[in-house]
């Protein structure tokens, strides 16, 4: 183990493109120059790669108008409004060594591809340009538990003329990587850093534990040699600095009190290659307490690096001064309404918050809010306020809400911000009437009651994006700079007979110009019809 450095130099050429399917389109027509079953071999990583057609139906009933071509290699054409195209992605491993791999879909014209529909593994994301797997592990002459789902469907029938002329690649890129080097990225810089401390690599659950216990006093690494299972009394404490690698492996965590990892005291904590699953007490989280996959406190830093967390209550809570999180190539995934994928304090520590999150090229799926910022960001060293939220290439899925900035700066560039996905949406609004049914009476009052002013967590507008706030606490300036970003949310919808209203975009601006909500887009953004709640609040095109 003392070799991981020059293990981690060597992998980064090792990683090699070994299948793509490459399909160009005129308005929805997908033509193709495709080319699959090929195997490429680099520094002793050999994989295969294979796409499979599947059904070609139509959302309305029946038989798509488009079809499947195989003529010249995989190709879609012809592709009509509600179409729906399914394909398989098979890889094999055909080396004699352990390797990691992964596969991305990618879409080289966002503007046609912001109407098409990629469902990847029975999860739907709209208007995507890119989408990345997390790194798997595949054992010697191994194929992988199952194939990688695909479906590809045209959805924008409201404003079909305007993708004709429009054209696209879309490309299936596997990438495979020495199963030893475990984070090495190919093209990249890695975020991850191995830190000072002994190297523990554990092959069952009660090994983990004992491993996790010494590093998070201790200062160390965690290296998963297969799936195991971490249940917890109480939180873990991270005090020192700490490198969990999970390896291509999953890891189901359960929490009885409070978050399942507390990271504190100056401490950093890496989390990269797998799955980790969350399960923490829900009576906590319904008290309102900091109960969350991962919770960051002051001076300390969480890094998530080509991972997927899927949590039972907020996915990450960072609080108080100079914390700071950074999601990378990454799936965050809540299923509780009262929390968010990543959730911010809700009231300055000290004389500024210093708080710092940084989310790119990833996946944030949420029942309540994918994001929601609640204080202002770090300030500079000539006294100017820095950006409390940078975003960028990344979709957010939310049941009520996308992105939340009550107070602060934030950065949004080519992403994605949706809100009404309607599955979400109806587990979110379950559980607020389950909530109240059960003494919860002020949650959502503003949503569910028709109450004036925004109050606790995300009971803020149904919106893609809300920008300020409408309440007489968090009196701070927000500002939002958007670059190439999508807006997406239904006029309405409807629940138990009753329906709630949608925006794209709601801006409100405090109680004060000083304490004003500035949002400013550029010309490539596609913001719907955006609302603003008071003289407070300005939305403009930048330069205006």
């Amino acid at each position: 183990m003392k070799k991981k450095a020059g293990i981690i130099a060597t992998s980064v050429a090792a990683i090699a493109v070994c299948s793509s399917l490459i399909a160009g389109s005129t308005f929805a027509l997908f033509t193709s120059e495709s080319e699959v079953n090929i195997a490429v071999n680099a520094a002793k990583v050999a994989l295969s790669a294979e796409v499979e057609t599947g059904a070609a139906t139509s959302r309305l009933g029946g038989a798509a108008l488009g079809r499947f071509s195989n003529a010249d290699g995989l190709a879609i054409q012809d592709i009509a409004p509600e179409d729906e195209y399914e394909f398989k992605v098979k890889v094999t491993n055909t080396s004699s060594i352990k390797t990691l791999y992964r596969t991305k879909i990618e879409f080289t014209d966002t503007e046609l591809a912001s109407a098409l529909t990629v469902t990847v593994d029975g999860v739907e994301y709209a208007g995507i340009k890119s989408y990345t797997t997390p790194w798997a592990a595949l054992g010697a002459k191994e194929n992988p538990e199952k194939d990688l789902a695909v479906k590809v469907s045209f959805f924008d029938q409201e404003n079909v003329n305007r993708f004709k002329e429009k054209t696209t690649d879309v490309k299936v890129i596997v990438e495979g990587v020495q199963g030893n080097a475990g984070y090495a990225l190919a093209g990249e810089p890695s975020v991850v850093k191995i830190p000072a401390g002994k190297i523990h690599v554990v092959n069952d659950s009660e090994e983990l534990a004992t491993a996790l216990q010494d590093v998070a006093g201790n200062g160390g690494t965690v290296e998963l040699a297969g799936n195991a299972d971490l249940p917890t009394e109480n939180s873990t404490e991270i005090t020192k600095d700490v490198l969990f690698n999970l390896n291509g492996n999953d890891v189901n965590v359960t929490s009885k009190n409070g978050s399942a990892f507390l990271v504190q005291n100056g401490a950093s904590m890496t989390v990269s290659n797998g799955d980790m699953n969350v399960d923490v007490n829900k009576a906590f989280l319904q008290k309102y307490t900091a109960s969350s996959g991962i919770t960051v406190n002051q001076d300390s830093s969480l890094i998530l690096d080509h991972v997927t967390l899927e949590t039972s209550s907020y996915g990450i809570y960072t609080r108080f001064d100079s914390s700071e999180v950074i999601v990378r190539n990454s799936v965050l995934i809540c299923n509780d309404v009262l929390g968010a994928c990543i959730s911010t304090n809700a009231q300055k520590n000290g004389e500024e918050s210093g708080i710092s999150v940084i989310v790119e090229n990833s996946t944030l799926n949420s029942v309540g809010a994918g994001i929601l910022m609640n204080v202002p960001g770090p300030v500079a060293e000539d006294g100017t306020e820095d950006y409390s939220l940078k975003m960028s290439g990344t979709t957010v899925n939310g049941g009520l809400q996308g992105v939340i900035v009550r107070g602060g700066k934030a950065l949004i560039k080519d992403s994605t911000l949706n809100a009404g996905v309607e599955r979400y949406f109806k587990a979110a609004m379950d559980e607020i009437f389950d909530l109240r049914a059960n003494g919860f009476n002020t949650v959502y009052d503003h949503i569910v009651g028709g109450k004036e002013n925004w109050t606790q967590g995300n009971d803020v507008p149904l919106a893609a994006l809300v920008a300020g706030n409408k309440s007489n606490s968090y009196q701070y300036p927000t500002t939002v700079e958007l670059f190439n970003v999508k807006t997406n949310a239904p006029a309405s919808l409807v629940y138990n007979e009753k329906e709630y209203k949608f925006y794209t975009l709601y801006a409100n601006g405090n109680t004060s110009e000083n304490n004003g909500a500035l949002v400013t887009f550029d010309q490539k953004c596609q913001l719907g019809d955006y609302q603003t709640g008071n003289k407070f609040a300005v939305v403009k095109p930048m330069g205006e």
